[in-house]
């Protein structure tokens, strides 16, 4: 918890912008400047850049407490996403909360190889759509793409719908609440998802581990449980000229590959790095690929 402080309101932007800084950095925060610079910007409705041109400013008493209780938050290590309601993805802005996981970088991945397995026209399938961001950025980089979105937690899928409307594509995707694939949609074009592949609590942040949904990211197996389900069903519901891009965990692609190919529908898989140089989406190809 933030500890007493004698320093009151009206301060200055600077002023508050330090202390904000310098409680997150004693906490132990990656990244306190940047952090305190966003939160900061939020307290007060305004911009990062509108602060940083006018440093002396003063903030108002409601603004300051509202500050405070956002460097607590933080301070305890949630995520500062869910703090500020949103995160950027695929160059667009999401709400998130802690319903969904927090979109992450590498994700992106998972979106541009999607883009590249299937053309203009597609029916497509994405298995635990979460905050909805990549069904959202696929529908908006594809207009002519017909795309079903499932989630086995409603709460999850309140979340994605509300994105879709913000993005103006909720028209655009069916979220249905299922485990796995639907039902009744026959068979799709490209599959795509991002399943929970996290093996174990020792394998990811104490942060993460504490605020983020353990459904969203946890998995049995070594973490290929779900990931396995999901290639075993993945030749009942593709057409043969049907592709499948699935996100895979640190060290995790070859075996991901291997079951892929011993479904003996794929004809091949291929192996996308991150922008960390991680081999982070395994892509399958039906045996009727020509793309």
């Amino acid at each position: 918890m933030i500890a007493e402080t004698s320093v009151k309101a009206p301060l200055n932007i600077r002023q508050a912008g330090a202390f904000g800084a310098d409680m997150l950095a004693a906490s132990g925060s990656p990244s306190p400047w940047l952090d305190c610079q966003l939160l900061l910007a939020k307290s007060m409705g305004a911009t990062r850049e509108r602060l940083m041109a006018h440093p002396f400013d003063n903030i108002t008493e409601s603004q300051w407490l509202y500050f405070q209780s956002c460097l607590t938050r933080r301070e305890q290590g949630e995520p500062i996403a869910y703090i500020l309601g949103e995160r950027e993805f695929y160059g667009l802005s999401f709400r998130v909360d802690s319903r969904v996981l927090v979109p992450r970088p590498e994700t992106e991945t998972l979106v541009d190889r999607a883009l590249e397995l299937a053309g203009q026209e597609a029916a497509v399938l994405e298995i635990g759509t979460g905050s909805g961001c990549v069904a959202v950025a696929m529908a908006i980089a594809r207009p002519g793409w017909e795309i079903t979105a499932t989630d086995i937690s409603e709460h999850a899928l309140e979340v994605a719908r509300e994105n879709a409307k913000i993005h103006g594509v909720d028209d655009r995707i069916s979220f249905l609440h299922a485990d796995m694939y639907p039902e009744g949609k026959g068979r799709f074009d490209l599959l795509v998802s991002n399943p929970p592949y996290v093996s174990g609590v020792e394998t990811v942040e104490a942060s993460v581990h504490k605020y983020e949904p353990h459904m969203a990211l946890y998995s049995e197996d070594n973490g290929l449980a779900i990931t396995a389900k999901i290639i075993s069903l993945a030749p009942s519901r593709l057409t043969d000229g049907g592709a499948m891009a699935l996100e895979t965990g640190l060290g995790m692609s070859a075996r991901v590959a291997a079951a892929c190919q011993e479904t003996g529908f794929f004809m091949s898989t291929i192996a996308t790095k991150d922008i960390y140089g991680v081999d982070r989406v395994v892509s399958a190809l039906g045996p009727e690929w020509t793309k």
